[in-house]
């Protein structure tokens, strides 16, 4: 019986063996299974953080790329804005249509403010306003009269053409920009 007791003891003690050994296999597996996930992540990580690096210089390269295309435009914006005679001070067509007619051999028949209007621009409200412009003279005369008018440069502007060589006639539409106050 003692041999029995011996033996039971000894299985006991294998089988305790055994289970022993199967968890610390379990163990070393499972550590084994968190380094190599450690490793993999550590790799994945130094990608992500070598993405977020390229990344934030992209994102300040496009920065500066845009601000310096905004301060590009304001200037823009600024030129053309100084370009325009404030509304105060717009060219005075009568005065304007008078003396360049003296200068082309024009007689100018008559100058009339057609129209009025505040438009909404880039740089921010503009008055155009429209005069009707009508002269008396020859073919060369009125071209010649006409071209003076465009050459008077920003914030004035010639539409609505009309020249009738036969009577010698011209007429058009004289467009004056200004900045609203």
């Amino acid at each position: 019986m003692a041999s029995n007791a011996r033996l039971a003891w000894s299985r006991l003690a294998l089988w305790a063996c055994l289970a022993a050994a199967v968890a610390n296999a379990l163990l070393i597996a499972s550590a084994y299974l968190r380094l190599r996930t450690e490793q993999s992540l550590s790799v994945q990580v130094e990608a992500l953080r070598e993405n977020l690096a390229a990344l934030s210089q992209l994102q300040d390269s496009r920065r500066s790329q845009l601000e310096s295309e905004v301060a590009e435009a304001e200037d823009r914006v600024q030129t053309a804005e100084a370009a325009l005679p404030s509304v105060g001070t717009a060219l005075d067509i009568f005065r304007l249509g008078f003396a360049l007619a003296e200068e082309d051999d024009i007689v100018v028949l008559s100058v009339r403010r057609a129209s009025s209007e505040v438009r909404e621009t880039s740089i921010g409200p503009v008055e155009v306003t429209t005069h009707r412009v009508e002269a008396s003279g020859g073919l060369a005369a009125c071209m010649s009269y006409l071209g003076s008018l465009e050459a008077l440069g920003p914030g004035l502007g010639v539409s609505g053409v009309s020249i009738q060589p036969e009577p010698g006639q011209c007429s058009m539409d004289v467009l004056t920009l200004g900045r609203t106050p």
